[in-house]
């Protein structure tokens, strides 16, 4: 039914694949698509896995989610477009 993928693996991929189609969604909207624009307004996808209270960020330039337990201060405060790092704190 799923090619080679599991279960877990096809229902992971898609809730991903979901949040980016949302994403996509969201910057047809006229107003946040000029706000987009503008650079006052930045977008950003991420997964929440409920059963381990895990956090996935979307890379759109890599087309793919990182666990945020991999992600350095410096990717993270990227994503959500910071210039200070100190900013961002991040526990494993």
């Amino acid at each position: 039914m799923h090619g080679n993928l599991s279960e877990e693996e096809f229902l992971k991929r898609l809730i991903e694949e979901n949040v980016v189609t949302q994403l996509d969604n969201l910057s047809t909207h006229p107003w946040v698509a000029a706000k987009v624009r503008a650079g006052s307004l930045t977008l950003h996808g991420m997964v929440v896995d409920i059963a381990t209270g895990g956090f996935s960020l979307l890379d759109r330039q890599a087309q793919r989610f990182h666990p945020l337990s991999a992600a350095t201060k410096e990717q993270i405060a990227a994503f959500v477009g910071r210039s200070q790092t100190a900013e961002v704190a991040v526990e494993a």
